[in-house]
């Protein structure tokens, strides 16, 4: 007896190992949960600030420019304002700092006077480097998050004329950052280049309640020189936290620009215990416990026979083989329920997983490929038509007035006629073409092993369809256009340009700014 005793206890200290390291495995996972969400948050940041880049630098570009006072100009301005969304106003500003020309909404205050604009930091550092800039938070849009960012107009000579200003707007973002919120409990901060809170999700209305961790945290990670940190810290209640913080920066020896904060409740061991897969494991260890006394009295062969199984199925799993099942055991039920036990939670893991990486590639409205996933299907057709020398084609696409239709009849109206131009993208292309929601009211395509000529057979119908398109939203008639801008990419162009997607979205960019340019509702080709 005194060896069954022995052997029991040590099958016991194995089961109470394993239950450790899942613990530990359990940390390591949420510690990447909540990088990942601190991530995800940072390139939808990121992706924003570079699309105000480009709408600065193609406004600084324009040929009315350098004549700011004409009404052409005037007109683009606003033209680029209505077009894009999550902008509180575009402004242009005297050397000076005397406004101009403004599209959108003043602020509280209705403007600073020009000795207050020429102290803020945006102004000097743009006319100071001659380049974009993104500036601090400002205090003249209560209840909103606004950042400015700056671009000068340079003329032939070199001479700065004026300073082009467009304010974002942070809080635009809040449906993608309540899927991180109701999925994960996790807040989002977001502070700007001072260090100052500019936006909180889901408390931004409430500047001044306490943050969700210790202060002293928080200007530790602020002042590290890492660009993506985790650490744990506790909220004034005790709470313990977990948070990661990634650092936007124009380049890596500038300072970082906005700094994103996640933050969730760190979970205990308690947690753990109560979590979705533990009634399983703590099933299977009552299961293994009682296997223990019965295969001391059922005999050797089985027992063994079966922890075998067990233990070479267990090193699988721990090295990451999720889909490594457990057969049927002979000779000992016991085993077999542990079996049934492991592969039931297996099955659960595998399915959250393979829900998971749908989330994080599916656009959730409208059901086509998020703008993540769109980039990486087109590196790989890149790569492939490199080798085939083939063509493909990439195309923009742009709803025309389509914050006017969310100003007519109402947002979920604009979500109808959106799910509405997917549908029609599905059913109009190939299997093998890729299509995307590539941000707002603008989506994507990818044409393979496509010309010029195929390209433009597909965008007509496309086009043709989507004009002759009604949506009916709460007995109203909804009817709009869209417009569209190609790029054909060669494989001389290829050899000639380099590898880059980027250059062939920006050529397709504007491509699309022709079309809008002539009219809206047609195809242009860059």
């Amino acid at each position: 007896m005194s060896v069954v005793f022995l052997a029991m206890a040590f099958l016991s200290l194995i089961a109470a190992y394993n239950l450790y390291d899942a613990w530990t495995w359990m940390q390591h996972e949420e510690r990447k949960r909540i990088m990942s969400n601190a991530e995800s948050c940072a390139e939808q940041q990121r992706s924003r600030y570079e699309t105000t880049e480009n709408l600065l630098r193609s406004l600084s570009l324009f040929r009315f420019a350098d004549q700011i006072d004409t009404s052409e100009f005037y007109e683009y301005m606003r033209a680029v304002y209505s077009s894009y969304s999550g902008y509180l106003r575009f402004e242009v500003l005297s050397t000076e700092g005397i406004r101009l020309r403004m599209a959108g909404e003043p602020g509280k205050t209705g403007g600073a006077p020009p000795e207050e604009i020429r102290r803020r930091f945006y102004f000097r550092e743009a006319i100071k480097n001659r380049d974009f800039v993104v500036g601090e938070l400002l205090d003249s849009y209560p209840g909103d998050a606004a950042i400015p960012t700056a671009m000068p107009i340079i003329d032939g000579s070199r001479h700065i004329q004026a300073v082009l200003v467009a304010v974002i707007d942070l809080g635009s973002e809040e449906p993608a950052l309540n899927v991180l919120h109701r999925n994960y409990q996790t807040e989002i901060l977001l502070f700007d280049r001072r260090g100052k809170l500019a936006y909180r999700y889901p408390e931004s209305k409430d500047k001044k309640a306490e943050l969700p961790l210790n202060g002293r945290d928080l200007a530790t990670a602020i002042g590290d020189a890492e660009t993506k940190i985790s650490f744990p810290s506790r909220d004034s209640a005790g709470q313990d936290k977990l948070c990661a913080m990634v650092k936007l920066r124009a380049s890596e020896d500038q300072p970082a620009y906005l700094y994103v904060l996640a933050v969730s409740p760190k979970k205990g061991f308690a947690d753990f215990l109560t979590s979705q897969y533990m009634p399983q494991l703590a099933a299977t260890i009552l299961s293994f416990l009682l296997s223990l006394w019965l295969a001391a009295r059922s005999g050797r062969r089985f027992f063994a026979s079966g922890l075998e199984i067990l233990a070479v199925r267990t090193r699988k799993i721990k090295h990451g083989d999720l889909s490594s099942r457990i057969e049927s055991i002979e000779g000992c039920r016991e085993i077999q329920i542990l079996a049934d036990g492991m592969n039931s939670m297996l099955d659960s893991l595998e399915a959250g997983n393979e829900k998971l990486r749908e989330l994080s590639n599916t656009d959730e409205l409208t059901g086509l490929c998020n703008r993540r996933k769109f980039y990486s299907l087109a590196e790989e057709e890149m790569k492939r038509s490199a080798r085939s020398r083939d063509a493909f084609t990439i195309v923009l696409v742009d709803l025309d007035h389509f914050k006017t239709i969310n100003d007519t009849y109402g947002h979920a109206a604009g979500d109808a006629v959106l799910k509405s131009f997917a549908a029609i993208l599905r059913a109009n292309t190939r299997k093998t073409d890729v299509t995307a929601r590539f941000g707002g009211e603008e989506f994507i395509i990818l044409l393979p092993e496509t010309d010029q000529n195929g390209a433009m057979a597909v965008i007509e119908k496309i086009r043709g369809v989507c004009e002759a398109d009604t949506v009916i939203f709460h007995g109203r008639h909804i009817r709009y256009t869209a417009s569209f801008g190609a790029h054909v990419r060669n494989p001389d162009e290829a050899k000639k340009d380099g590898p880059s997607l980027e250059s062939v979205v920006k050529k397709a960019d504007e491509a699309l700014y022709q079309s809008k340019n002539n009219g809206r509702n047609r195809i242009s080709f860059k």
